[in-house]
Protein backbone atom coordinates (compact mmCIF):
# COMPACT_ATOMS: atom_id res chain seq x y z
CA UNK A 1 0.00 0.00 0.00
CA UNK A 2 2.68 2.60 1.05
CA UNK A 3 4.94 0.89 -2.12
CA UNK A 4 8.24 1.04 0.68
CA UNK A 5 11.36 0.12 -0.61
CA UNK A 6 13.39 -2.60 1.65
CA UNK A 7 17.14 -2.58 1.67
CA UNK A 8 18.13 -6.27 1.16
CA UNK A 9 21.50 -5.88 2.19
CA UNK A 10 19.81 -4.84 6.18
CA UNK A 11 17.16 -7.53 6.05
CA UNK A 12 17.70 -10.44 8.14
CA UNK A 13 15.68 -14.03 8.70
CA UNK A 14 15.15 -14.89 12.84
CA UNK A 15 13.87 -18.46 13.29
CA UNK A 16 11.69 -18.19 16.19
CA UNK A 17 10.01 -21.79 15.52
CA UNK A 18 12.44 -24.41 15.87
CA UNK A 19 10.54 -26.39 13.69
CA UNK A 20 11.64 -23.57 10.82
CA UNK A 21 13.80 -25.23 8.17
CA UNK A 22 16.84 -23.62 8.84
CA UNK A 23 18.05 -25.23 5.80
CA UNK A 24 15.95 -23.18 3.61
CA UNK A 25 17.22 -20.00 1.61
CA UNK A 26 15.22 -16.60 2.06
CA UNK A 27 15.71 -14.49 -0.84
CA UNK A 28 15.06 -10.90 -1.70
CA UNK A 29 15.32 -8.79 -5.11
CA UNK A 30 17.91 -5.94 -4.33
CA UNK A 31 17.66 -2.57 -6.29
CA UNK A 32 19.21 -4.15 -9.34
CA UNK A 33 16.61 -7.09 -9.75
CA UNK A 34 19.02 -9.60 -8.41
CA UNK A 35 17.81 -11.74 -5.58
CA UNK A 36 20.38 -11.90 -2.81
CA UNK A 37 20.03 -14.55 -0.45
CA UNK A 38 19.04 -13.04 3.14
CA UNK A 39 21.81 -13.71 6.56
CA UNK A 40 20.27 -16.21 9.58
CA UNK A 41 20.38 -14.69 12.41
CA UNK A 42 20.08 -15.81 16.19
CA UNK A 43 19.40 -12.21 17.10
CA UNK A 44 18.27 -8.70 16.25
CA UNK A 45 17.43 -5.40 17.41
CA UNK A 46 13.78 -3.63 16.65
CA UNK A 47 13.42 -0.64 17.60
CA UNK A 48 15.26 -0.40 20.28
CA UNK A 49 14.61 -3.80 21.71
CA UNK A 50 16.70 -6.81 20.80
CA UNK A 51 15.17 -10.24 19.79
CA UNK A 52 16.19 -13.71 20.02
CA UNK A 53 15.18 -16.84 18.82
CA UNK A 54 14.31 -18.52 22.09
CA UNK A 55 12.96 -15.49 23.10
CA UNK A 56 14.03 -14.91 26.25
CA UNK A 57 15.07 -11.70 25.49
CA UNK A 58 18.57 -11.80 27.79
CA UNK A 59 20.72 -9.82 26.19
CA UNK A 60 18.45 -7.08 25.60
CA UNK A 61 18.31 -7.62 29.87
CA UNK A 62 21.78 -7.60 29.81
CA UNK A 63 22.26 -4.24 27.67
CA UNK A 64 20.24 -2.32 29.42
CA UNK A 65 21.43 -3.87 32.70
CA UNK A 66 24.63 -2.31 31.97
CA UNK A 67 23.76 0.66 30.47
CA UNK A 68 21.62 1.80 33.52
CA UNK A 69 24.80 0.97 35.31
CA UNK A 70 26.95 2.82 33.67
CA UNK A 71 24.74 5.73 34.11
CA UNK A 72 24.69 5.19 38.11
CA UNK A 73 28.01 5.35 38.20
CA UNK A 74 28.49 8.42 36.37
CA UNK A 75 25.99 10.15 38.67
CA UNK A 76 27.57 8.51 41.88
CA UNK A 77 30.94 10.16 40.64
CA UNK A 78 28.75 13.83 39.56
CA UNK A 79 27.62 14.37 42.95
CA UNK A 80 28.84 14.44 46.36
CA UNK A 81 25.39 14.68 47.98
CA UNK A 82 22.04 13.97 46.75
CA UNK A 83 18.83 14.35 49.38
CA UNK A 84 15.86 12.44 48.35
CA UNK A 85 14.03 15.07 45.99
CA UNK A 86 17.30 15.73 43.90
CA UNK A 87 17.90 11.68 43.89
CA UNK A 88 14.42 11.28 42.62
CA UNK A 89 14.55 13.74 39.91
CA UNK A 90 17.27 12.12 38.27
CA UNK A 91 17.16 8.13 38.82
CA UNK A 92 13.50 9.04 37.36
CA UNK A 93 14.46 10.80 34.39
CA UNK A 94 17.58 9.29 33.13
CA UNK A 95 18.18 5.94 34.73
CA UNK A 96 14.84 3.85 35.37
CA UNK A 97 13.13 4.83 31.85
CA UNK A 98 16.54 2.35 30.91
CA UNK A 99 14.95 -0.27 32.54
CA UNK A 100 11.14 0.15 31.08
CA UNK A 101 10.72 1.08 27.58
CA UNK A 102 8.94 -1.38 25.99
CA UNK A 103 8.37 -3.62 29.18
CA UNK A 104 5.22 -5.14 27.56
CA UNK A 105 6.82 -6.73 24.98
CA UNK A 106 10.32 -8.22 26.79
CA UNK A 107 9.21 -8.47 30.52
CA UNK A 108 11.28 -11.25 32.09
CA UNK A 109 10.16 -14.49 33.76
CA UNK A 110 13.27 -15.75 35.07
CA UNK A 111 14.07 -15.42 38.16
CA UNK A 112 17.75 -14.45 37.68
CA UNK A 113 16.85 -11.85 35.18
CA UNK A 114 14.40 -10.04 37.49
CA UNK A 115 16.85 -10.05 40.16
CA UNK A 116 19.01 -8.52 37.97
CA UNK A 117 17.09 -5.64 36.94
CA UNK A 118 15.78 -5.15 40.60
CA UNK A 119 19.63 -4.89 41.48
CA UNK A 120 19.99 -1.64 39.52
CA UNK A 121 17.18 0.36 41.76
CA UNK A 122 18.75 -1.47 44.72
CA UNK A 123 21.72 -0.08 44.06
CA UNK A 124 20.31 3.32 42.84
CA UNK A 125 18.61 3.87 46.47
CA UNK A 126 21.36 3.73 47.94
CA UNK A 127 23.19 7.05 46.67
CA UNK A 128 20.43 8.79 48.84
CA UNK A 129 23.40 8.76 52.03
CA UNK A 130 20.67 9.01 54.41
CA UNK A 131 18.40 6.01 54.08
CA UNK A 132 21.76 4.10 52.49
CA UNK A 133 21.88 2.22 56.05
CA UNK A 134 17.99 0.68 55.65
CA UNK A 135 17.37 -2.17 53.93
CA UNK A 136 15.98 -2.06 50.07
CA UNK A 137 12.00 -2.14 51.35
CA UNK A 138 12.58 0.42 53.68
CA UNK A 139 14.74 2.30 51.04
CA UNK A 140 12.12 2.26 48.93
CA UNK A 141 9.06 2.70 51.60
CA UNK A 142 11.34 6.34 52.09
CA UNK A 143 11.65 7.12 48.74
CA UNK A 144 7.83 6.57 48.10
CA UNK A 145 9.22 4.12 45.11
CA UNK A 146 7.68 0.58 44.30
CA UNK A 147 9.69 -2.22 42.62
CA UNK A 148 10.18 -2.36 39.23
CA UNK A 149 8.46 -5.86 38.97
CA UNK A 150 5.51 -4.22 40.43
CA UNK A 151 5.83 -1.19 38.00
CA UNK A 152 6.02 -3.94 35.06
CA UNK A 153 3.04 -5.72 36.09
CA UNK A 154 0.90 -2.15 36.47
CA UNK A 155 2.45 -1.46 33.10
CA UNK A 156 1.14 -4.36 31.74
CA UNK A 157 -3.05 -4.00 33.02
CA UNK A 158 -2.33 -0.29 31.65
CA UNK A 159 -1.94 -1.70 28.49
CA UNK A 160 -4.27 -3.94 28.32
CA UNK A 161 -6.81 -1.10 29.18
CA UNK A 162 -5.56 0.83 26.23
CA UNK A 163 -6.11 -1.81 23.94
CA UNK A 164 -9.71 -3.16 25.16
CA UNK A 165 -10.75 0.42 25.63
CA UNK A 166 -9.68 1.60 22.02
CA UNK A 167 -7.15 4.20 23.11
CA UNK A 168 -4.33 2.40 21.28
CA UNK A 169 -5.07 1.99 17.77
CA UNK A 170 -4.27 -1.84 17.31
CA UNK A 171 -7.44 -4.50 16.65
CA UNK A 172 -7.24 -5.96 20.35
CA UNK A 173 -9.39 -9.32 19.16
CA UNK A 174 -5.94 -10.60 17.29
CA UNK A 175 -4.63 -9.91 21.12
CA UNK A 176 -7.03 -11.30 23.44
CA UNK A 177 -10.62 -13.43 23.44
CA UNK A 178 -13.09 -12.27 25.65
CA UNK A 179 -14.41 -15.43 28.44
CA UNK A 180 -17.65 -16.57 27.36
CA UNK A 181 -20.48 -14.54 28.74
CA UNK A 182 -22.13 -17.33 30.83
CA UNK A 183 -19.20 -17.08 32.91
CA UNK A 184 -20.92 -14.75 36.02
CA UNK A 185 -17.83 -15.03 38.25
CA UNK A 186 -15.30 -11.94 37.98
CA UNK A 187 -15.62 -8.95 35.99
CA UNK A 188 -17.26 -8.30 32.81
CA UNK A 189 -14.10 -7.86 30.43
CA UNK A 190 -12.66 -10.83 31.62
CA UNK A 191 -10.32 -12.64 29.13
CA UNK A 192 -9.75 -16.45 28.14
CA UNK A 193 -6.65 -17.98 28.92
CA UNK A 194 -5.49 -20.38 25.84
CA UNK A 195 -3.44 -23.48 25.92
CA UNK A 196 0.16 -22.93 25.67
CA UNK A 197 3.00 -25.62 25.10
CA UNK A 198 6.65 -23.97 25.66
CA UNK A 199 7.18 -21.63 28.65
CA UNK A 200 8.36 -18.78 26.12
CA UNK A 201 4.55 -18.58 25.12
CA UNK A 202 2.75 -18.94 28.45
CA UNK A 203 5.42 -15.92 28.96
CA UNK A 204 4.02 -13.49 25.96
CA UNK A 205 2.37 -10.23 26.79
CA UNK A 206 -1.55 -11.66 25.38
CA UNK A 207 -1.23 -14.99 27.67
CA UNK A 208 0.49 -13.80 30.78
CA UNK A 209 -1.36 -10.67 31.89
CA UNK A 210 -4.76 -12.80 31.56
CA UNK A 211 -4.53 -13.91 35.02
CA UNK A 212 -3.83 -10.66 36.79
CA UNK A 213 -6.61 -8.93 34.18
CA UNK A 214 -9.31 -11.09 35.30
CA UNK A 215 -8.71 -10.72 39.14
CA UNK A 216 -9.24 -6.93 38.67
CA UNK A 217 -12.85 -5.71 40.18
CA UNK A 218 -15.44 -4.56 37.76
CA UNK A 219 -15.07 -1.05 38.80
CA UNK A 220 -11.59 -0.77 37.67
CA UNK A 221 -11.62 -2.66 34.37
CA UNK A 222 -14.52 -0.59 33.51
CA UNK A 223 -13.33 2.45 34.71
CA UNK A 224 -14.38 5.93 32.17
CA UNK A 225 -10.86 7.41 31.65
CA UNK A 226 -7.29 6.29 31.54
CA UNK A 227 -6.63 8.20 34.61
CA UNK A 228 -9.39 6.49 36.54
CA UNK A 229 -8.09 3.61 35.94
CA UNK A 230 -4.94 3.86 37.05
CA UNK A 231 -6.02 5.74 40.24
CA UNK A 232 -8.60 2.45 40.72
CA UNK A 233 -5.99 -0.07 39.81
CA UNK A 234 -3.79 1.75 42.98
CA UNK A 235 -6.85 0.20 45.36
CA UNK A 236 -6.05 -2.81 44.44
CA UNK A 237 -4.49 -5.28 46.30
CA UNK A 238 -1.35 -5.45 45.36
CA UNK A 239 2.07 -5.38 47.16
CA UNK A 240 3.88 -3.04 45.50
CA UNK A 241 7.18 -4.37 47.31
CA UNK A 242 7.08 -7.88 46.55
CA UNK A 243 9.59 -10.24 45.65
CA UNK A 244 12.50 -7.79 46.81
CA UNK A 245 15.60 -9.44 48.84
CA UNK A 246 17.15 -7.44 51.60
CA UNK A 247 20.56 -5.56 51.21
Amino acid sequence: MWKLKFNAAKCKVLHINPDNDLKYRYTMLDESGNFIALSTVNEEKDLGVTFESNLKFEKHISDIYNKAQRVLSLIHHSFDYMDQDMFLTIYKSIVRPLLEYATCVWSPYLKKDIRKLESVQRRATKLVKNICHLNYEDRLRSLGLPTLEYRRDRNDMIQVYKSLHGIDDIDWMKLFTLAPSNNTRGHSLKLFKKQCKTTHRLNTFSIRVVDQWNNLSDLTVTAKTLNNFKSALNGENWNPYKFICSC
